[in-house]
């Protein structure tokens, strides 16, 4: 992640705790569904910008709610 830190680049994993470590969007599987976990600080860092669609179908990390 250091390597691409404050650039454009959208980051994806499907480790534990990767997006609360600065990750962009984290994929995980909850009763045989895939679901996902959106960093927006570190998606607003990289001056991305995450759709409100989006937003709307994964689970959030905001500023506030970093660790």
């Amino acid at each position: 992640r250091a390597a691409v830190a404050r650039r454009p680049i959208r980051t994806g994993s499907d480790g534990d705790g990767f997006a609360r470590s600065g990750g962009t969007v984290q994929f995980y599987t909850d009763r045989n569904r895939l679901r996902m976990i959106i960093n927006l600080a570190a998606a607003r860092s990289a001056g991305l910008n995450v759709s409100s669609k989006l937003l709307r179908l994964a689970d959030v990390i905001t500023e506030d709610s970093a660790p």
